[in-house]
């Protein structure tokens, strides 16, 4: 299952609406609407949100509900692949953004040379 399916369906066993469970975790509605929609990548801090307010969540990628029993999670119960995706993706956004403030600095640079020139 992938991961926004999951949050899909915790939003709908967990809380009472979409809006209900993004005051849960401490998000807009709109920005919870743009990661369920896809629109915008899944984000560390919000993964580490969704878990802080529902404790009983795994984060693994087997059993949604941890174990009541159980007072860890077990090391195996993390999926590291997802979680390097993640990382990956974060790490393709900053290139990216880098790339566009290089880009929009020349571009200022240039404004200011035709200004000044």
């Amino acid at each position: 299952m992938k991961t926004i399916e999951r949050i899909k369906m915790m939003i709908s066993e967990m809380a009472k609406s979409e809006r209900d469970f993004a005051m849960k975790i401490g998000v807009n509605q709109v920005t919870l609407n743009n990661y369920t929609a896809n629109k915008r990548k899944l984000s560390l801090e919000i993964i580490e949100a969704i878990l802080n307010a529902f404790p009983e969540i795994s984060a693994g990628t087997g059993s949604m509900m941890l174990n009541e029993t159980s007072d860890s999670i077990k090391a195996n119960d993390f999926d590291e692949a997802w979680y390097k995706k993640v990382i990956d993706d974060q790490h393709d956004t900053i290139s990216l953004l880098k790339e566009k403030v290089k880009f929009l600095e020349k571009q200022i640079e240039e404004k200011r040379n035709v200004n000044y020139g």
